[in-house]
C-alpha cells in the first residue's frame, strides 16, 4: 500500500489498518485508498451528504467513517486497472475480510448489502466496516 493511502487511514483504528496493510500483500489485485475513504470530520460528512454522495448527514446520522470503523477502497489505476469494477472490487473485499477473520475481526461489506427498495444504504462495494 502506498504512502498516500496509508496517510489517508489517520484516525481509522489501528486493527483495520493493520488488516488492510496485511490484506494488501496478497490481494488479488491491487489496490488503495481514496481521498475520502478514511476517518471524516462530522463537516466533510455532511458536505458529501450535500453533494448526495452519501446518506448519512454526519449529524443526526453519523457513519462509521466518522467512528474510524470504516474505510474505502479502489483498485489502483496506475497498473491499468479498471477503479470501480464491481467484481473486481467484491473479489477484493472478500479476500479484506478472510484476513479480518485471521485477526479475529468481522466486517461488514457494501458489496454484501441487498438493496432493496426501502434500503437506507444499497450496493456500495468500496466500503468495509467492522460489524457489530
Amino acid at each position: 500500500m502506498n504512502q498516500r493511502s496509508l496517510e489517508r487511514l489517520k484516525g481509522v483504528k489501528q486493527i483495520l489498518i493493520d488488516i488492510l496493510i496485511e490484506a494488501h500483500k496478497t490481494s488479488p489485485y491491487p489496490f488503495e485508498i481514496p481521498a475520502d475513504g478514511g476517518r471524516r470530520t462530522a463537516e466533510r460528512q455532511n458536505e458529501l451528504f450535500k453533494k448526495g454522495s452519501s446518506k448519512l448527514d454526519g449529524y443526526i446520522k453519523i457513519g462509521k467513517h466518522q467512528t474510524g470503523d470504516a474505510y474505502d477502497i479502489y483498485l489502483n489505476k496506475e497498473v491499468g486497472m479498471e477503479m470501480w469494477n464491481k467484481a473486481k472490487l467484491t473479489k477484493v473485499q472478500h479476500h479484506i475480510k478472510d484476513v479480518a477473520e485471521d485477526f479475529g475481526v468481522k466486517l461488514s461489506l457494501g458489496c454484501d448489502w441487498k438493496k432493496k427498495p426501502t434500503d437506507e444504504f444499497g450496493w456500495d462495494c468500496p466500503h468495509g466496516e467492522i460489524a457489530k
